[in-house]
């Protein structure tokens, strides 16, 4: 699949319908997005994807507008591309241990304050979830530190964290507040 590619993007919009919103669903999980980011990918082709991502997310949010639209991993290179027509956006793996060492932390600081300029940027509020996992076999007193961690440091940047208590298999929306 291209998102350059117009036969794509017409039969995502079409599936989008079909397989999403006539099934009851209000909203979409746009999920591996975040691969445009990757230092692999040739720069010309970046752009055409990137491209058809905003082709691609301004057809959707045209045709679709109280549907809610959640890219994944829409931090870096996507982040422009995207906020103006997402609801939300989900950052994934956003863990207080990413915090204890100074490079890492930078980088997630820096995305922040890129995030939080997309937003002043809009009329609308766009949500940030902020979304982590413990590593297995931690105990529940150290997990629950970390997961307080995770949440004051979501809340200083005005995001909404989503700690994921019983892993990436529960329903974790009674634990943010929604």
């Amino acid at each position: 699949m291209t998102l350059a590619s117009a036969g794509w993007r017409k039969m995502l919009c079409e599936l989008l319908k079909s397989e999403v919103l006539d099934y009851g669903c209000d909203g979409v999980f746009m999920d591996t997005l975040a691969d445009l980011d990757h230092p692999a990918l040739p720069e010309e082709m970046r752009k055409l994807e990137l491209e058809g991502l905003s082709v691609l997310m301004k057809e959707l949010r045209k045709r679709y507008p109280q549907t809610l639209l959640i890219p994944n991993w829409t931090i870096q290179k996507t982040l422009s591309v995207v906020s103006p027509y997402a609801d939300a956006i989900c950052w994934e793996d956003f863990s207080s241990l990413h915090f204890e060492d100074r490079e890492t932390e930078r980088w997630m600081r820096k995305n922040a304050e890129r995030i939080g300029a997309e937003r002043r940027k809009r009329t609308e509020p766009l949500l940030i979830l902020t979304l982590w996992d413990a590593p297995g076999g931690m105990d529940a007193e150290h997990k629950n530190e970390l997961f307080g961690k995770m949440r004051a440091i979501s809340a200083s940047f005005g995001f909404l964290p989503y700690p994921l208590t019983g892993g990436y298999q529960q329903q974790p929306v009674a634990s943010c507040g929604l």
